[in-house]
């Protein structure tokens, strides 16, 4: 009776660490859709309007979400060092602070629009901005559609590994 237990809650917790890695690549996969959402309305904040980097952000938190509102937040909270620090220096260290979902190519191509916005003309910042939600929503498709397959997977071998296990056990 204790082995058939075990067994069980061998079973059960595969079941368990897969729905918790499932979950987790779920998160990132929305927190990366967020960044993707934030730099487009980025993109038409500025394209409409260009107030001040300021106001801007304070229109950007209204309209973001998940990782990127926790960044837009940070930004925004520091925008009263704007000239003791450079903006890309806030904008990093925002980035830094919010730890998003990305992979270093991502990372340092996101990390370089903080150099650009705010201090190259307008159809620039346009431009970079576009190529960085570009990349990001490259990289969210793939993770997108690798996501069922990993998730199968990832059950199908913790599923199969305890039962081997139980197997033996028994």
């Amino acid at each position: 009776m204790t082995k058939l237990l075990g067994f069980l809650a061998m079973q059960a917790s595969a079941v368990l660490l897969s729905v918790q890695q499932y979950s987790g690549k779920r998160k990132k996969l929305e927190n990366l859709r967020a960044f993707c959402e934030m730099l487009q309305q980025l993109s038409g904040i500025l394209a409409s309007a260009a107030p001040p980097m300021p106001e801007l952000l304070q229109i950007l938190l209204q309209r973001t979400r998940g990782d990127a509102r926790l960044f837009t937040e940070r930004l925004c909270r520091s925008m009263d060092m704007l000239g003791k620090n450079s903006f890309q220096e806030l904008w990093n260290r925002a980035l830094t602070e919010a730890s998003p979902p990305f992979s270093d190519d991502i990372m340092s191509e996101f990390g370089a629009l903080g150099d650009i916005l705010g201090r190259y003309e307008l159809d620039a910042q346009l431009l970079a901005l576009e190529a960085c939600r570009k990349k990001l929503q490259r990289h969210t498709e793939l993770l997108r559609d690798e996501l069922p397959r990993a998730s199968r997977i990832t059950f199908g071998l913790l599923l199969t590994s305890t039962l081997m296990i139980g197997i033996l056990l028994l």
